[in-house]
């Protein structure tokens, strides 16, 4: 039987064996800790054992996360990122409109009693459609201004493979929705990025000069977007 306790902001996966001695095993690419204990351990010795390693835990998973071998399961792990930073997902069930609240480390996401996890997908991928939508306009405001190009729409899209896209002739840019997750710098690379392909349609030596001239950080945004790929459904 598996069953989980919460050490600060770990969770454990506790699995008892009929074994003699007590492991634990960091889950590759997750994070996720699992122990397999013996049936006749107690909770405290367990968590004993846990927190003489939690500093261990800790740079591990954060080794993980530099190497960007954490994704962003949402619902598996406990643990989720908004605007780079990481928090921990609590599902609370209650009555009223379903809603997300940000608190110091913590992600509270309210759904009706019995919601499952695609009703909770649903709701927090809305919540983080509107934190682009409450970003992206001071962005794109002031980049058209300073690049001299102008749009006719932009939308946030779920993409597999893509942080945005750009149509030249409709003057028209999709925006990925995993971008709510990744640091606000790299919201505004790909916004740049994006106005870029108004001035050269091509990934070209220009296209390069261009983004040079306006954003010469980008190459730093690229790489931190690369170190935390997109994680498919």
């Amino acid at each position: 039987m598996t069953t989980q306790i919460q050490i600060d902001d770990v969770t454990v996966d506790v699995t008892r064996k009929d074994i003699r001695h007590i492991y634990l095993k960091l889950h590759f690419p997750t994070g996720r800790v699992r122990v397999s204990a013996p049936v006749r351990m107690g909770e405290d010795a367990i968590r004993s054992f846990v927190l003489d390693r939690i500093a261990w835990i800790r740079r591990r998973q954060q080794k993980f996360l530099e190497r960007g071998h954490v994704p962003d399961p949402s619902f598996g792990s406990g643990r989720i990122f908004v605007w780079g930073e990481a928090y921990r997902l609590i599902v609370v069930e209650g009555p009223g409109r379903p809603a997300v609240r940000q608190e110091t480390g913590q992600l509270l996401l309210k759904v009706k009693p019995g919601a499952g996890k695609a009703e909770q997908r649903t709701v927090l991928e809305g919540w983080y459609r509107r934190q682009l939508q409450q970003k992206v306009p001071p962005l794109l405001e002031a980049w058209q201004v300073t690049m001299g190009v102008w749009i006719s729409q932009w939308a946030v899209k779920k993409m597999r493979t893509r942080w945005g896209t750009c149509n030249p002739a409709a003057r028209r840019i999709w925006l990925s929705l995993e971008l709510a997750k990744r640091s606000p710098r790299c919201l505004e690379f790909i916004v740049v990025h994006e106005l870029a392909h108004l001035l050269e349609r091509r990934h070209n030596a220009r296209f390069r000069a261009i983004m040079d001239s306006y954003l010469p950080q980008w190459r730093q945004c690229k790489a931190e977007l690369a170190a935390m790929p997109l994680v498919p459904d």
